[in-house]
């Protein structure tokens, strides 16, 4: 392929960014067991176990069986994603979406998510790269990874911003 993108190839891939952010905003990936989740919550935040829980928490978040208020609670700063999870909450879009971490390397309070969206069973989105880092005691989805794929669709609310700026 000589890098050349077509215009079909642009609305496919218009189609699999408006796909990736109903999954982010609504979920869709196989949700932790319950037991899975108890046995996270007894756990440190450190080495294996912050891995399981880094796991288990980014796969809720993308979890269509995950109510929109939980989801709010795992991606950084949720409460200024809030408008836009609960909006996509009434799409029916991600109902066969679902999310696979294929890895996490954690580094202090930030690690880093290898993971793959699949849409009716079909990989979507391969092996993406996110954050996920530790807020209030919680491993949480991190709003850059979010507003990554926000911006896949072309609208990002304004918080995506403070995501994007360099550091000083």
């Amino acid at each position: 392929m000589d890098g050349h993108v077509t215009p079909a190839r642009r609305s496919y891939r218009a189609v699999v960014a408006a796909l990736a952010v109903a999954v982010l905003s609504l979920g869709g990936a196989v949700p932790a067991s319950a037991s899975t989740r108890h046995a996270a919550k007894h756990v440190s935040q450190s080495g294996g176990s912050a891995k399981a829980k880094i796991i288990t928490n980014w796969e809720e978040f993308f979890s269509g069986k995950t109510p929109a208020k939980r989801k709010i609670a795992l991606v950084q700063d949720g409460k200024d994603f809030a408008k836009v999870i609960k909006g996509q909450a009434s799409g029916g879009m991600a109902k066969s979406a679902t999310a696979k971490v294929l890895s996490v390397k954690v580094a202090g309070k930030t690690a880093v998510v290898t993971y793959t969206i699949y849409l009716a069973g079909q990989a979507a989105l391969k092996k993406q790269k996110g954050e996920a880092l530790l807020e209030g005691g919680t491993w949480k989805v991190g709003g850059k990874s979010f507003c990554a794929l926000l911006s896949l669709e072309g609208t990002a609310p304004k918080i995506c911003a403070t995501f994007t700026k360099p550091k000083k």
